[in-house]
């Protein structure tokens, strides 16, 4: 439950990034259309070189012997955290540049949960509920695709100008950030939940034959 909560505040950012980040260049920020389009790239190749370099990383710290919970969950959390510190100053900065680097770096920092993700649940799961669970997991994770893009057209929608909503929405980001993030820090303990598990199973009373 906790890797989803980190796992859907970070797909909040990358739903934003699909629906709404072209807008935000050409309509907040004031980019040309054919600008805004070559720049709406950015995101995706910060997000590459954050998912191969956090993946290759958490699985070198894992082979070092670091617990599951340190070099899954603790190092994506804080990822995540991250990507929410820096979301809530994008109105702050005085320059559309600085602007457009911070969403970037906020929004793509925290794209390592992507990948422990499937990690965390596979080794809490047992083979045979595995494939569901994955499923059941990225079906939470990928409602926020459902959810941020509504919300975020509703903020532009209702504020004083696009920009101020632009920059409201990604306060609320920065916040789901965080907020997700520490869930998953405090609460992403893989040994810890695969022990309880272990021992709620053995204390199980064994299945009985069914009568004919």
């Amino acid at each position: 439950m906790a890797s989803c909560c980190a796992g859907f505040a970070s797909y909040w950012g990358l739903a934003l990034g699909l629906t709404w980040f072209t807008s935000y260049l050409v309509g907040g920020l004031g980019y040309s259309q054919q600008l805004g389009g070559n720049l709406s790239i950015l995101p995706w190749i910060l997000g590459m070189f954050v998912v191969l370099g956090g993946g290759a990383i958490s699985q070198r710290l894992k082979k070092a012997g670091v617990s599951s919970r340190l070099s899954r969950g603790a190092f994506a959390s804080a990822t995540v955290i991250l990507g929410g510190c820096i979301l809530p100053f994008v109105g702050s900065m005085p320059t559309p540049e600085l602007k457009l680097a911070m969403v970037v770096v906020g929004g793509a920092i925290g794209s390592t949960i992507y990948v422990v993700l499937p990690m965390i649940v596979s080794e809490l799961t047992p083979q045979p509920q595995r494939a569901a669970m994955l499923a059941i997991t990225t079906s939470v994770v990928t409602l926020a695709g459902v959810l941020a893009p509504l919300v975020m057209g509703a903020m532009v929608q209702n504020a004083a100008t696009p920009m101020a909503g632009y920059e409201r929405g990604y306060v609320v980001l920065g916040a789901l950030l965080i907020v997700g993030g520490l869930i998953g820090l405090f609460f992403i303990r893989p040994e810890h939940d695969r022990k309880r598990l272990a021992a709620r199973a053995t204390a199980l009373p064994p299945l009985q034959p069914a009568r004919a």
